[in-house]
């Protein structure tokens, strides 16, 4: 295993090396674009040591494969360092999505790759699984990844969140833009300038969306808990 401060190197950024950046969000227009970024990534995170772990519905295992063997990591070790999730296992609690169970997913992902020798765990989730029958839920979706930005403080796990720009309407991606603290783009994580914080989130977006049925200083009082 490497150690946390050659991880640093995975990705050239001058804001201060992959470690810097805890949530971060990838933008794609196709699924070819989505495969290459996951090889990328992948491959250099399981090169440092990390646990690949990949929580969708749709991406396909052989062109995962795929990827990961032109980035130069075997079909064997891909398989000992990865893990695959689909998003119910995730983010859902019966019919609902559960911050407490995706909360309690991520600390167990955690658990176990630290149990098994890794040095932690970068962790990337496909977003369209919100579009894929539970559009209704785009709005606590938006909510519990704005609460995960006030919870991912440990150094070992690095989260990426896919989005396919044809999948969501402008709102919601002018939306994903201030949610997010980093971006990827061309190969280098940056930070976020369109970025709100955790507070500046809830407080624009509890406004336009809920109303009343949300009540601001809830929220905040709940974040302000954890």
């Amino acid at each position: 295993m490497k150690s946390s401060a050659q991880t640093q190197t995975v990705i050239a950024d001058p804001a201060g090396g992959v470690q810097a950046h805890r949530h971060i969000c990838i933008l794609y227009h196709s699924e070819e674009e989505a495969y290459e970024v996951l090889g990328l990534l992948g491959s250099k995170a399981i090169h440092c040591g990390f646990c690949f772990v990949l929580v969708n519905d749709q991406f396909s295992p052989l062109e995962l494969r795929s990827s990961f063997r032109k980035h130069g990591l075997s079909v064997d070790i891909y398989r000992s360092c990865s893990k695959i999730l689909r998003t119910d296992e995730f983010y859902v609690a019966g019919d609902t999505i559960s911050y407490e169970s995706c909360r309690s997913s991520i600390e167990k992902l955690y658990d176990t790759a630290i149990e098994g020798g890794f040095s932690g765990v970068y962790r990337f989730t496909d977003m369209s699984w919100i579009v894929n029958g539970l559009s209704e839920h785009i709005q606590q979706m938006m909510l519990l990844e704005n609460m995960l930005n006030s919870q991912l403080d440990t150094a070992r796990m690095i989260n990426f969140s896919l989005f396919n720009v044809h999948r969501f309407d402008a709102t919601t991606m002018l939306d994903v833009l201030s949610l997010y603290p980093s971006v990827y783009c061309k190969g280098v994580i940056s930070p976020n300038p369109f970025y709100l914080g955790v507070n500046g989130f809830v407080e624009r977006y509890s406004d336009r969306h809920f109303g009343e049925i949300i009540q601001r200083n809830q929220l905040l009082s709940y974040i302000s808990k954890e």
